[in-house]
């Protein structure tokens, strides 16, 4: 950044000049500071990318640190190469320490289920040992987990297949009483229509005994005026 001078009078420090060299030097520190994000954003991206695209037919046990889990896996930081197996075909193994890789499950269904878990419990910070290759399809895999790993997965799964198991009662008992609610109540409507049958009936009969009343009445009524005129 120069120095500040006025155009108008070198020797006068006028205002809207001074109001302009801040803008301008505003202007270039805003750059310098988006392009060094931009760096800083480029860069770890770069080396993932340059890290995933290498160490092809690596085949080891590394102990690694969780930085995210994922939907496709868990994104660790390899900290110690502990051990490389036979069948590993890269030259400098331990080259592969402090890279941040991708791991996913592998394998059939049930050994995809107890990895999906294990991997699935990890939190952020939590270094734990796995074993793991790198594929042909440019991932990494777990070879397989260890005894204790796969207590803590089975034990996983097994609490989330009760509390699914209590989900299902819960809905099958809440669906039980909504059924003994609605028999209640269709029994209820059931009596009272049946009350209210045997109500109309029994004022259907009083309608035909007042009407047979009636009926007699009247005829008492005109005997009643035929022995008076009678009397007469």
């Amino acid at each position: 950044m120069s120095k500040w001078t006025c155009p108008i009078n070198e020797q006068t420090k006028c205002s809207y000049c001074l109001i302009q060299f801040n803008f301008v030097n505003l202007t270039v520190i805003m750059k310098l500071l988006l392009s060094l994000m931009f760096l800083n954003l480029l860069m770890p991206n770069f080396g993932q990318e340059r890290t995933e695209n290498t160490f092809y037919g690596f085949s080891g046990q590394v102990m690694a640190r969780v930085e995210g889990v994922l939907d496709l896996g868990v994104r660790v930081r390899v900290l110690r190469v502990n051990r490389v197996w036979k069948n590993n075909r890269v030259k400098k193994p331990n080259d592969l320490i402090q890279k941040s890789i991708l791991i996913r499950a592998r394998g059939n269904a049930e050994a995809r289920n107890l990895q999906g878990a294990y991997l699935n419990g990890l939190r952020v910070g939590q270094t734990f040992p796995i074993e793991i290759r790198k594929s042909e399809e440019n991932f990494w895999e777990i070879l397989e987990l260890n005894a204790e790993q796969i207590r803590v997965a089975s034990a996983r799964l097994e609490t989330k297949r009760n509390a699914l198991g209590r989900t299902s009662d819960g809905e099958n008992n809440e669906a039980s009483r909504a059924l003994q609610r609605s028999n209640r109540s269709e029994n209820s409507r059931e009596e009272n229509g049946a009350e209210r049958t045997e109500v109309l009936n029994q004022l259907n009969r009083v309608k035909r005994e007042n009407a047979e009343l009636r009926s007699r009445v009247l005829k008492l009524e005109s005997r009643l005026l035929r022995l008076e005129n009678l009397m007469k």
